[in-house]
């Protein structure tokens, strides 16, 4: 026998091997048992004891037998096939049959998302959607994410995208900030406080074409979520530039008020991924599918609501 490299593990493969012919006491007893050759199990343990530098059987014409060194590295082994066996078990609730883990922005997933998942929940009672908010790119490869959706995008490995809708952009408050009689531009809002996100420089894109671009567009509360700032608008704080994909609900209920024609087009849809590889997975293409489905929905609401409206470009204020 060579004298082994005491600092690198022997081969992985042979262990069960050699376990399956100690208990069997027979390499073709173990090869039934794993689904292999009898000289495959014969070899595996060669290559074990060349690597360890010791004999772990007497080779008897009908019987093996261990080795003392045999029987002592036997104990080792068993103590580590049974301790990834308890690994294994432990990993059974990350990943439950019809669990998903679903990543999506924080503001997409509080004001659009997360509300529907209640109904989701009603009509698929068998998936468990387990809901991640983040701000980063996510990456399938890297990343314990079945499906994306929101504002967030994917990468990893080839994956499957659908846009869901568009964002529009548009000035939104309470109705007790506005005038009796309304209000052509914010110049009718005296002292209304502007509340911005992380998309800032869109109030100057919006201010220019609605013709009151000498108001101060730096001034008001910056917020690093639009979800707040929203949050913000609701409260009382002043007028936000609101995406009406988020706000569509305050809207309609009247909580909120858009009094201007002037909107936003943003170029940044919301959209859906999930991997090319799970594109047959019943739990995903469940999900997938009710997600368009309120998407086709919403998208009606949202065209009624932008009817009329003057839509002006994210881009007008780099073109200007």
């Amino acid at each position: 026998m060579t004298t082994p490299d005491r600092h690198r593990l022997p081969p992985l493969n042979g262990l069960r091997g050699f376990e399956a012919a100690a208990r069997h006491s027979s390499f073709a007893k173990a090869a039934d048992e794993l689904a292999l050759t009898s000289s495959a199990v014969s070899h595996q343990v060669r290559q074990l004891e060349a690597a360890l530098g010791h004999r772990l059987f007497h080779r008897f014409a009908r019987e093996l037998v261990l080795t003392d060194a045999g029987r002592d590295f036997l104990e080792t082994v068993r103590g580590a096939l049974d301790l990834l066996k308890v690994g294994v078990a432990r990993l059974a609730p990350y990943r439950m049959t019809g669990s998903l883990v679903v990543s999506c922005d924080a503001a997409f997933a509080r004001f659009w998302l997360a509300p529907r998942l209640a109904r989701f929940r009603q009509q698929r009672p068998d998936i468990e959607v387990w809901l991640d908010t983040s701000e980063r790119l996510v990456d399938f490869d890297r990343q314990e994410v079945e499906v994306v959706v929101g504002r967030l995008r994917a990468s990893g490995g080839e994956h499957l995208e659908v846009t869901l809708f568009d964002d529009c952009l548009g000035p939104c408050c309470k109705p007790e900030l506005l005038p009796r009689r309304g209000a052509a531009s914010l110049k009718d809002l005296p002292g209304a406080t502007l509340l911005h996100d992380e998309r800032r420089d869109n109030w100057l894109t919006w201010l220019k074409a609605a013709g009151s671009g000498d108001l101060d567009t730096a001034d008001g509360p910056h917020f690093s979520d639009p979800g707040f700032a929203l949050d913000a608008a609701r409260s009382g704080r002043g007028i936000a530039l609101v995406s009406d994909v988020l706000a569509i609900e305050e809207l309609a209920s009247g909580s909120l008020v858009a009094p201007f024609r002037h909107w936003i087009a943003i170029q940044d849809e919301y959209r859906l991924a999930y991997p090319r590889w799970l594109a047959e997975d019943a739990a995903v293409t469940a999900l997938a599918s009710f997600i368009r489905a309120e998407a086709v929905a919403q998208q009606v609401r949202l065209d009624a609501l932008r009817a009329g409206a003057i839509l002006v470009s994210s881009t007008a204020r780099e073109a200007s």
